[in-house]
C-alpha cells in the first residue's frame, strides 16, 4: 500500500472516516465518488464527533483551494435551533411562573387589607360577653394578646383620669404604646349604636387628632384604645412644666396654637357628620415629641348622652372655658367650641388657667382679667 500513488475507491459504498495519514491521504475527491457514507477532508465532509456536533476540517491542498472552511449541515442547523427554541421556552414558561407568584401575592395582600379594615375581632373565652373591634387594621396584634393586656391594667398604669374616664398606658410585647381609656360614665341604649358610632370616631384621621386605634367591651367595663402621646398634654406645659422651670418659647405656642386651630376647623367642617368638641381645654390638647399638638376627646361628649336624645341639654364641659350662651341654653354649637378655643390662647399666651386663684379673689376668669 505504500508505493500505490492512487487508487479509484468509488461506488463501493465505504463508510466511515477516511485516514488522514498514510497513502489514503494523498487521494484526490474523485476517488471517493459514490460513497456518501464517507467523511474526511478528502471528500470535504466533516466527521461528527462523540457529542454529535460537526468537527473542523484542516485546511485542504487539493484542487488549488488552501483553508476551505466546512459549515455545519443541515442536520446540525436543525439541533442548534432546537436547543434555542426550548432556552426560548424554558426563559417564557420562568417568566410567566415569576408573574403568576407576584399577581397571587399582590392578591393575598390584598385580601388582607381587605379582612383587618374596620376588622371586628371577638375573644372566644369563657365570657362571651368581651368583644375587641379594632379599626382600620390599626391595631396589628392577636386577639389574645389585646385582651390580655387589657385585663392586666392596674393602678401602676394609670397616667391621668378626665370627665369621661381613667387613661392607663397599655405597653405591648413588642414595646409599642397605646392609651387606653376607661369610660366611667354608662350610656343607656344598645351597644351596636354605641359601636356603630364608635366606628365613625374611629375612622376620622387628622395630624392634629388622637387616633382612635379600637374598643374593647367587657361585661363591666368600655375600653378605647388610642395612640400614646408620651410629651402629655398641653397643661402639662404651661402649669406643671413651668414649676420645673421648663417653658415653651413663644414659636411654641405658636406651633401648638395653629395645629390646635386646624384639629378643631376638621371637626366643625370636614367630618360628617359635623362634630361638636364641647369640652376643648388645655388638658385636651396632647403634644407628640415635636410639640405637634393632637385634639383629644372628640366626639365622646355626644357619644355618651341617650341615643333617642337629639338635642343635648345637658353641659358637658370643663369649668372656665365654657361659653356664657352654653351654661345658659345647655345646647353646644361650634361657636362655643370657638369661645372655649379662644380662652384656650389666652391660657397659652398669660400661662394662666382660666379659673387661676389670682382671679378669683376678684370675682373673674381669665378673659375677664385680660379685659
Amino acid at each position: 500500500m505504500i508505493a500505490i500513488c492512487g487508487s479509484n475507491l468509488s461506488t463501493n459504498f465505504f463508510s466511515g472516516e477516511i485516514p488522514d495519514i498514510g497513502v489514503l491521504s494523498t487521494f484526490r475527491n474523485n476517488s471517493f465518488i459514490g460513497n456518501l457514507d464517507l467523511c474526511g477532508r478528502q471528500v470535504n465532509k466533516p466527521c461528527r464527533t462523540s457529542l454529535g456536533f460537526p468537527a473542523v476540517l484542516p485546511h485542504a491542498e487539493s484542487d488549488g483551494v488552501a483553508g476551505m472552511l466546512c459549515f455545519p449541515t443541515k442536520r446540525s442547523s436543525h439541533y442548534i435551533k432546537g436547543v434555542m427554541i426550548g432556552a426560548m421556552l424554558t426563559m417564557a414558561l420562568v417568566l410567566v411562573m415569576l408573574l403568576a407568584f407576584l399577581w397571587i401575592y399582590l392578591l393575598s395582600k390584598k385580601e388582607r387589607a381587605v379582612k383587618r379594615y374596620t376588622e371586628v375581632k371577638k375573644q372566644v373565652n369563657h365570657d362571651t360577653s368581651t368583644k375587641l373591634i379594632t379599626f382600620h387594621g390599626d391595631l396589628p396584634y392577636p386577639s389574645c394578646e389585646i385582651v390580655e393586656k387589657l385585663e392586666s391594667l392596674d393602678e401602676e398604669d394609670v397616667v391621668g383620669s378626665g370627665g369621661f374616664g381613667t387613661v392607663y398606658r397599655m405597653v405591648m410585647n413588642d414595646c409599642q404604646t397605646f392609651a387606653v381609656k376607661r369610660i366611667d360614665r354608662s350610656r343607656k341604649g344598645s351597644d351596636q349604636v354605641f359601636e356603630r358610632e364608635l366606628e365613625i370616631l374611629g375612622s376620622i384621621k387628622h395630624i392634629n387628632l388622637v387616633n382612635m386605634r379600637g374598643y374593647c367591651r367587657f361585661p363591666a367595663s368600655k375600653l378605647l384604645i388610642y395612640d400614646y402621646l408620651a410629651m402629655g398634654s398641653l397643661d402639662d406645659f404651661l402649669h406643671e412644666c413651668k414649676e420645673e422651670g421648663r417653658l415653651l418659647n413663644w414659636s411654641a405656642r405658636l406651633k401648638i396654637a395653629f395645629g390646635s386651630a386646624r384639629g378643631l376647623a376638621y371637626l366643625h367642617h370636614d367630618c360628617c357628620p359635623k362634630i361638636v368638641h364641647r369640652d376643648i381645654k388645655s388638658s385636651n390638647i396632647l403634644l407628640d415629641e415635636n410639640l405637634e399638638p393632637h385634639v383629644s376627646d372628640f366626639g365622646l361628649a355626644q357619644l355618651l348622652v341617650d341615643e333617642d336624645a337629639h338635642v343635648t341639654t345637658v353641659v358637658a364641659g370643663t369649668f372656665g372655658y365654657l361659653a356664657p350662651e352654653y351654661l345658659q341654653s345647655g345646647i353646644a354649637t361650634e361657636k362655643t367650641d370657638v369661645y372655649s378655643f379662644g380662652v384656650l390662647l389666652l391660657e397659652l399666651v398669660t400661662g394662666k388657667r382660666p379659673t387661676d386663684p389670682t382671679f378669683a379673689k376678684r370675682g373673674l376668669n381669665v378673659v375677664g382679667w385680660v379685659r
